[in-house]
């Protein structure tokens, strides 16, 4: 859907003779595009991406309504034979002491862990052939109050021209100018900055991301997640405590992540999560132990300094930013059904 500011600017006519630059190649970035595509409009999506990667580089969880929406884009079947569903867990905390248990259908209803880029690929197959564009850069926007467009430079790598998406002796930047841009962009949002909206400040927590491979059921059972919280300190929120999650996704393969309230932990991480975590159950030491360091990503949680900041550019009204390039979104729990993958497709639907 169109921002509501948007839609009060622009006349029902002009939707279908508008075109819209979608600028990021996440989920959320992706949504959009689909949204807009079943409702006629035409897109350009750009993507910083060479390649979604490989299949352990990273799992999402989509729940609740997030499913449906898939659904109703048309990709829901095809996503769930990708997915592996989850039906329950449980919450404990650092000495592996049960908190609860959940039953995931009856509190946040349907629920799946995918590989990202298998959920990625079902959004570019579902889109025109043409109208998404890997390896490619927001460079600026150029926007004017009386002009009924925004021009936008772009930068292509050079492996994106050698692959004759480009022409070899064409220049590195191009321009297109649509009459709506979307920053889905994460972040560090390029359309944020382009249109001067508040910068990140960086909180105290870390996350890590990976996939061990393992085949011991008995610890790690299909069809359900674990979480683990660590003891807080008076002084840190309740929402930087020390987490420990983990969710078979199939017969071989755990994916895990870690959340802990530090900002200097760098290469090698391995090691250093394991001392990390080294009162958390021997469970956790040995998924660690059963993960390539290559295969760990970590990001630092941040949010924006004035979270009363608009999404549209009021100059324009053909600027809107969405997802985490407009609200630096929260890490979420599973348990609560606020996965950050499905409060994006919700976000940007």
């Amino acid at each position: 859907m169109l921002p509501r500011y948007c839609r009060g600017k622009l006349r029902s006519a002009q939707l279908f003779s508008m075109s819209v630059l979608i600028v990021g190649g996440g989920c959320g970035g992706f949504t959009s595009a689909l949204t807009l595509h079943r409702a006629g409009i035409p897109i350009q999506l750009i993507t910083r991406e060479k390649s979604f990667g490989s299949a352990n580089a990273r799992h999402v969880v989509v729940a609740g309504s997030a499913v449906r929406i898939l659904d109703r884009l048309g990709i829901g079947t095809l996503f769930r034979s990708y997915g592996t569903p989850i039906t329950h867990g449980t919450v404990e905390n650092e000495r592996g002491s049960k908190l609860f248990n959940l039953d995931v259908p009856r509190t946040v209803g349907e629920c799946w862990v995918v590989p990202r880029p298998y959920l990625q690929q079902l959004f570019v197959e579902a889109l025109p052939s043409n109208s998404v564009a890997f390896s490619t850069r927001l460079r600026a926007i150029h926007s004017h109050p009386n002009v009924d467009f925004v021009a936008a430079e772009l930068t292509h790598s050079s492996e994106l021209r050698r692959h004759g998406m480009y022409p070899a002796s064409r220049s590195a930047t191009s321009r297109i100018d649509a009459n709506l841009v979307i920053g889905a962009d994460g972040l560090a949002s390029a359309v944020r900055g382009a249109i001067s909206r508040p910068m990140l400040t960086t909180s105290y927590t870390s996350c890590w991301n990976a996939v061990a491979i393992t085949s011991d059921t008995d610890k790690y059972p299909m069809h359900s997640f674990c979480e683990i919280w660590g003891s807080a300190s008076p002084d840190v929120a309740e929402s930087d405590r020390p987490r420990f999650g983990y969710v078979r996704t199939s017969k071989n393969a755990v994916a895990w992540r870690a959340v802990f309230p530090s900002t200097s932990v760098l290469r090698p991480f391995r090691s250093k999560l394991r001392d990390l975590f080294n009162k958390f159950p021997s469970r956790i030491q040995e998924l660690l132990s059963r993960t390539s360091e290559r295969e760990i990503f970590r990001r630092q949680l941040r949010t924006l300094w004035n979270d009363s900041s608009i999404w549209i550019d009021h100059d324009s009204y053909r600027i809107a930013l969405v997802g985490e390039a407009g609200r630096a979104g929260e890490l979420g729990t599973l348990h609560h059904g606020k996965c950050g993958t499905s409060t994006s497709l919700k976000a940007n639907y």
